[in-house]
């Protein structure tokens, strides 16, 4: 039997969401297994489901992306977190990194490069969407970064 890699969804629950689920059940090789619409849960559900791949939002309702984050790290080392964000803007992404993100993601463009950004992140490389690559680049080159 092929173990399939456990995949958990941290942020507001909308059709976006629930588009992810299904997006991450019909990729192979992932499984869809828990999804909390806030920090602590998805903290809870971290701890209890052992994932070994987190998609989160950036902004979450109850507390700090980063601080969830870091906890997530601390308690679920092995996993690996994507984080999306309705920008790609320069101190999110670096910010999101150095909690222990491996990934970030703008959520328009996400659908075409959910495979290749959950396949990248379980590889063990880091993954940044084309247009946080190019904002990366940009804030890099202009000196802004």
């Amino acid at each position: 039997m092929e173990h399939k890699k456990r995949v958990m969804i941290i942020g507001p629950q909308s059709s976006f969401s629930e588009g992810l689920k299904d997006m991450v059940d019909q990729t192979a090789g992932y499984r869809f297994v828990a999804e909390a619409e806030s920090g602590q849960k998805g903290m809870e559900l971290a701890r209890e489901m052992g994932p070994d791949l987190v998609i989160m939002d950036y902004t979450l309702p109850d507390m700090s992306g980063m601080g969830v984050m870091r906890e997530l790290k601390r308690l679920t080392p092995p996993a690996k977190i994507l984080v999306l964000s309705a920008t790609a803007n320069y101190d999110h992404v670096a910010n999101a990194l150095r909690a222990g993100a491996r990934g970030f993601a703008v959520k328009d463009t996400i659908g075409g490069s959910l495979v290749e950004a959950m396949d990248t992140l379980d590889q063990g490389n880091f993954f940044l969407d084309d247009a946080v690559y190019q904002e990366v680049l940009i804030s890099m080159l202009t000196g802004s970064a």
